[in-house]
């Protein structure tokens, strides 16, 4: 067997041998070499030019089986790259092998980056894994040599086989050596060629325009996008400064300047205006990187730019319909809390004031409702554009939803001047609206509440309440006017805070009472009603009266559970007084929340089918304010009631917003007479007329009429001789609760019984 050589001294015959192609001498050899050097020029595809290496090397060296394997992408791997002459299934066997010690000599090769010599394939230590697949192809020695790159590294293997044990000569190391270093050449080519391929289409497809200019701003290459983005083609710019294209009204001296001071990893980032070739502006955002060559000096500028036009317009749109009311342009809450948090700050550098004036307009919802929500809207635009006026320099004026607006005026002057202010506001607020034509104009009044940073608040959430709280105040005075905050209001909204927190408590904890107060019948002297009168035994405070607490109960929405609470009660009761002989109808009030909530004639059939009760036993009180709801739903509401049974009272009548002509409108079986009209009706005639005028209108629509209020015998009488049908008042009974109102009733019934009992015939 052949001696095979070390390593060392097969490298120092590599270095000392001539180059193969020094020796050729036959004119096939020059022949087939040039064809080769041909394709690599051409740029032939990798695969046919590695074939024909392969081809090329075994017609030099007759008997040599040629292969190369390339290195894989992960580097760990070898892959076939051509190998004509050796069987498909060795060719498959190895295809994928994994490099390393013993991976064959071509795997050991691109492991240690080194030239493998094996002569004996079948006793070599590195074919152990490998042995039985080689010998079954015929393979016997085997000589691998790294393709090694331009940067050293490894590209993959050239290999030659023998199907005899065999080592090389000078020849054959010259030979291999060429081998591989035409293939590295060609595998570099055209993986650079790719690489360029993909930066060109990279280039070219990038959706942002991108110009290269030399160190003095001259434009070298553009990309596709800058042609449409700009309108320029290259032809049009080759050689022009790229600042007069991308920057106008920037010089080439402001540009050098400011990236000369730029490294190889900086740019420079802005958003300018530029203009098409078409002369339109547009704006666009800029990237100016720096390309420095090897001693440091700057050798390119790559500009990046992409039209931000569009994205600017909508980013504009969003921030506009983000910050401003989409109905009246106002600036939303959003806006002006922003306003409000730069005023804070202002003052508190300053140690200065600012005010801030809320205002509601006032039965702005029961307008919308009449008028439909367009003329609704339509009247809102109007009242903006009026506030408007009353706005100057950095005064901020905001619709905080709803009916509600705010004014901030961070230059205050005086208390005076937020005076002034409301005054205007609410004068021009009042004026008429012509929403229709001028022959049906409507009216509108606004309630203004003032607040001044910091006295009356030290932060927004403060400050807001407090000019709430005075809003409020300004209703509750009658409306139409304003009110500045006070430490008593304050107090006023901490108690309400309190009773509305016992109120939630008061219903957990059977706090609340009905109370009964029963009314007469005047032409049957019978006790044929009664009204249901809510009453509040507070555990520290004692009886709370419903004026104080309804109200709260309405503002909180709490009303729905409390108007849930009252009709089971008035239920209960009903069953009661039916199992004791006694049947009177119960008459309960309904809040006009509650009313227009959609659960009423639900929750009042859950009650009747719980006692067993019918609906003849029950009477719903609602007052003239539901009139200004819409009265197509008003009337369809009040028909589902009445189709239970349910009969319909209108209570504290002539108080309210509506007028008789409403009367006729709805399905109505009872007309209360407010105690404002009772009250010195003996001594007053005008009264008496008006109250003897409303019996008779309600008489010849079909209702029956109560009078509230009744205190004295003289206005009994009265009322009985002008045709009144029911009386309630202390003069014939006060408020009681449920066990003294059953005794009550039913000492009535054996009363009334007992006088007007028949005598027995004998």
């Amino acid at each position: 067997m052949p001696k095979v050589p070390t390593e060392e001294q097969y490298r120092q015959q590599s270095l000392s041998s001539i180059r193969y192609t020094d020796n050729m001498t036959s004119q096939n050899s020059i022949r087939r070499y040039n064809r080769l050097m041909e394709l690599l020029l051409t740029h032939a595809p990798l695969p046919y030019i590695l074939n024909e290496l392969v081809l090329f090397i075994e017609k030099e060296k007759p008997g040599i089986i040629g292969s190369i394997l390339l290195l894989s992408d992960d580097k760990n791997h070898l892959i076939e790259g051509s190998a004509p002459n050796l069987p498909d299934f060795y060719n498959q066997a190895i295809d994928g092998m994994a490099i390393g010690i013993k991976a064959g000599s071509c795997g050991t090769s691109a492991y240690l980056g080194k030239r493998v010599i094996v002569a004996d394939i079948e006793s070599h230590e590195y074919w152990t894994d490998f042995k039985a697949v080689a010998l079954q192809a015929g393979l016997k020695a085997c000589w691998s040599e790294p393709i090694i790159g331009s940067e050293n590294s490894v590209l993959g293997t050239f290999a030659m086989y023998y199907k005899s044990v065999k080592v090389p000569d000078d020849s054959d190391i010259s030979l291999i050596l060429e081998a591989a270093r035409l293939a590295g050449i060609a595998i570099e080519r055209t993986r650079a060629e790719k690489h360029q391929q993909l930066t060109n289409n990279i280039f070219d497809n990038l959706p942002y325009a991108i110009a290269i200019t030399d160190c003095n701003f001259q434009i070298l290459q553009t990309n596709t996008a800058f042609e449409r983005i700009t309108g320029y083609s290259f032809n049009d710019i080759e050689g022009l400064e790229a600042f007069m294209l991308m920057a106008p009204g920037k010089s080439s001296e402001y540009y050098r300047e400011e990236l000369s001071a730029l490294d190889e990893t900086s740019s420079r980032k802005e958003e300018i205006t530029s203009q098409r070739k078409n002369g339109e502006d547009f704006l666009i955002e800029q990237t100016i990187t720096v390309l420095r060559d090897s001693s440091g000096k700057i050798d390119r500028y790559i500009w990046l730019f992409d039209d931000i036009s569009e994205r600017k317009q909508a980013e504009s749109v969003i921030h506009h319909q983000a910050n401003y009311d989409l109905l009246t342009d106002l600036p939303n809450r959003n806006f002006l809390l922003e306003r409000l948090n730069w005023a804070i700050r202002l003052c508190k550098r300053s140690q200065s004031k600012f005010g801030l004036l809320v205002l509601d307009l006032d039965h702005f919802k029961e307008i919308n409702d009449s008028l439909g929500h367009e003329l609704g809207d339509k009247l809102l635009i109007h009242a903006a554009e009026r506030l408007k006026s009353h706005i100057k320099g950095s005064d901020t004026i905001s619709r905080l939803g709803g009916d509600e607006f705010a004014i901030m005026i961070p230059t205050l002057a005086d208390r005076k001047n937020l005076e002034v202010i409301a005054k205007g506001v609410i004068q021009d607020i009042g004026k008429p609206y012509n929403l229709i034509d001028q022959e049906n104009l409507s009216y509108t009044t606004a309630s203004v509440g003032i607040a001044v940073y910091p006295d009356d608040g030290d932060t927004i959430e403060a400050l807001f309440r407090s000019a709430d709280q005075a809003m409020y105040s300004a209703k509750e005075q009658g409306r139409n006017c304003y009110c500045f905050f006070t430490q008593g209001l304050q107090q006023k909204a901490d108690s309400q805070a309190k009773l509305h927190q016992d109120l939630k408590v008061a219903l957990k904890e059977d706090q609340l009472e009905l109370y009964y107060q029963p009314i007469l019948n005047l032409e049957t002297n019978q006790l044929d009603k009664a009204e249901c009168l809510i009453r509040w035994n507070h555990p520290e405070r004692g009886i709370i009266s419903p004026g104080l607490f309804i109200p709260i109960a309405e503002k909180t929405g709490i009303i729905k559970e409390l108007g849930c609470w009252i009709r089971d009660q008035a239920c209960s009761q009903v069953k009661q007084l039916i199992n004791n002989g006694l049947n009177i109808r119960l008459s309960v009030n309904v809040s006009r929340l509650e009313f227009w909530s959609g659960e009423l004639v639900s929750s009042f059939l859950d009650n009747m089918e719980k006692y067993s009760v019918i609906a003849d036993f029950l009477t719903v009180e609602i007052t003239e304010s539901l009139f200004l709801k819409n009265q197509k739903e008003m009337t369809l509401a009040l028909s589902n009631l009445r189709t239970l049974g349910v009969k319909i009272s209108i209570d504290d009548f002539g108080t309210g917003y509506s007028s008789l002509s409403y009367l006729g409108n709805f399905p109505l079986d009872e007309l209360k007479i407010d105690r404002s009209f009772i009250n010195g009706i003996e001594g007053e005639e005008r009264k008496q007329s008006l109250v003897e005028a409303i019996i008779t209108l309600s008489h010849k629509l079909g209702m029956k009429v109560v009078a509230e209020g009744i205190e004295t015998k003289g206005q009994f009488e009265l009322l009985k001789s002008k045709g009144c049908d029911y009386a309630q008042g202390f003069y014939y009974a006060k408020p009681m609760p449920a066990k003294a109102f059953t005794e009550f009733a039913t000492q009535h019934w054996i009363e009334a019984n007992s006088k007007y009992a028949k005598p027995q015939k004998d």
